[in-house]
């Protein structure tokens, strides 16, 4: 796109407000630590916003908005109350290193699927690309 200038003052910007936040939170006595990574998820919010609006600026671009945040957003929500489960379930019946990994395996699958019935990934674009990528390496 030829424009540096904007990403980073998108990100300058961003940063302060981040330090600001920063600082609120962690001084607020109930949120204390956890205000840090409200912090990061405000920062990195704010930047994406500023930088897709300025991308759809230079190059008019059009995009669904709940196709790159909503539906993934509700794919995670849904897929962390599926670890909440799964944890649940558990319950100290299996060793907590292997509860973890078949967790973090579970919500890999549970996210996958999720994305592809909300229609976010597309199955069949999927598979095409990963046996374009597979002839080539072949070749």
């Amino acid at each position: 796109l030829d424009d540096s200038k904007t990403p980073l003052k998108n990100l300058s910007l961003c940063a302060v407000f981040k330090i600001v936040v920063t600082l609120v939170l962690v001084a607020t006595k109930n949120v204390n630590i956890y205000g840090t990574a409200i912090a990061d998820v405000v920062f990195y919010s704010a930047a994406f916003v500023l930088n897709m609006r300025a991308i759809k600026r230079k190059i008019n671009l059009t995009y669904s908005f709940g196709k790159i945040v909503a539906r993934p957003m509700l794919a995670a929500v849904i897929m962390v109350l599926c670890m909440k489960l799964l944890k649940l379930a558990f319950g100290g019946l299996v060793p907590a290193r292997v509860s973890t990994t078949i967790m973090a395996f579970a919500g890999i699958i549970v996210y996958a699927i999720l994305l592809v019935l909300t229609k976010v990934v597309d199955i069949k674009e999927i598979c095409k690309n990963v046996f374009k990528r597979t002839k080539a390496n072949q070749t």
